[in-house]
């Protein structure tokens, strides 16, 4: 009961205008992302005829497409990415399965297996460290469809926090 009191107590603190040019004209940056989004899917067939020096030519195609469509806004506020685990997954997997057995140099498998563990466990650290706060911040930040500028909004009635875009 008290959680939700305060939740309710911060939505009526929180000031959502734009510190920047003062709109009320914003949005979260996750729906600005979503928003502009768009799949497309199609399907084509063609026929044509020619007649030339040669002869009477047909000609046949088909052709498909699928794919998505981004705005540039859409792409100013796509949310932090966490890192692959696959570029270290792949030399540990190259070290121990090709270069050791195969080429018989132990020093080379040995260097690349160390490399791939320490791409490893950056990608592990940063996406279990660093990308849920930023993944947290995202979230909370907003985009003034006016000026362009993404914020943070203050819960203290006291203005907000600009971040850079």
């Amino acid at each position: 009961m008290v959680v939700h009191a305060v939740v309710c107590l911060e939505r009526v603190l929180m000031s959502l205008d734009c510190p920047g040019c003062g709109s009320d004209n914003v949005r979260r940056l996750s729906l600005v992302y979503e928003d502009g989004l768009h799949a497309f899917a199609g399907d084509g067939r063609d026929a044509a005829v020619a007649l030339g020096t040669p002869g009477l030519g047909v000609q046949l195609g088909s052709s498909k497409a699928r794919g998505t469509i981004q705005t540039a806004a859409s792409a100013i506020a796509t949310p932090p990415a966490r890192h692959s685990y696959r570029p270290g997954l792949f030399l540990m997997i190259i070290a121990l399965a090709l270069v050791g057995p195969i080429l018989g140099s132990r020093l080379v498998a040995l260097a690349l297996f160390l490399l791939g563990a320490v791409l490893l466990g950056r990608a592990v650290r940063y996406n279990r460290t660093i990308w849920p706060d930023d993944l947290l911040r995202w979230r909370a930040t907003f985009r003034c469809q006016r000026c362009g500028r993404s914020f943070i909004p203050a819960t203290d009635g006291g203005g907000s926090f600009g971040i850079s875009s």
